[in-house]
């Protein structure tokens, strides 16, 4: 699939689809409770990382994506560090099976909406969605218990809020 633009997601944007993909606290949390806890938003920000070379190219706009994400979703879980530095998986089988692994923690948690939007948001941010790609997403979305129509309303609402850029 092709995309027309890039997208780029500023703070805010990250902040919106947060907002619309993480459920709200529950109502007898105190207000400090974060929305997502800081194993979750661990594990959704590898499962970010992993998005990067699905097609195995490390692209700079991936990148920036990435380390944006890493901020907004260590900030949702109250967290106050930037972005990890870790190790590019090359070989397809062994990031499938890390993916897994770590959305399977995130099945049905707050986390698990999350984890896909971005993960959208990260392979489409370099304008085409490679069919190595389309199996990320199709291998995550079947690992965090998310229906087909679910995942299309997420990338559908992490379009509506990402900037396309010329």
């Amino acid at each position: 699939m092709r995309y027309r633009r890039r997208v780029q997601l500023d703070r805010a944007q990250l902040q919106a689809i947060a907002d619309v993909l993480v459920p709200p606290r529950a109502p007898d949390a105190p207000d400090s409770t974060p929305a997502l806890t800081p194993a979750e938003a661990e594990l959704v920000v590898a499962i970010a990382q992993l998005a990067i070379t699905a097609d195995s190219v490390v692209d700079r706009d991936e990148l920036t994506a990435f380390a944006a994400i890493a901020e907004a979703v260590y900030a949702q879980a109250g967290l106050s560090t930037s972005a990890p530095s870790l190790p590019a998986v090359t070989d397809t089988d062994a990031r499938l099976d890390l993916l897994e692994t770590h959305a399977a923690q995130l099945r049905d948690g707050a986390g698990a909406r999350l984890a896909y939007g971005l993960a959208f948001a990260i392979v489409v941010a370099d304008l085409e969605l490679d069919p190595r790609e389309d199996e990320l997403l199709e291998t995550l979305r079947a690992a965090l218990g998310l229906e087909a129509d679910t995942a299309d309303e997420i990338a559908t609402v992490v379009a509506s809020i990402a900037t396309p850029v010329a």
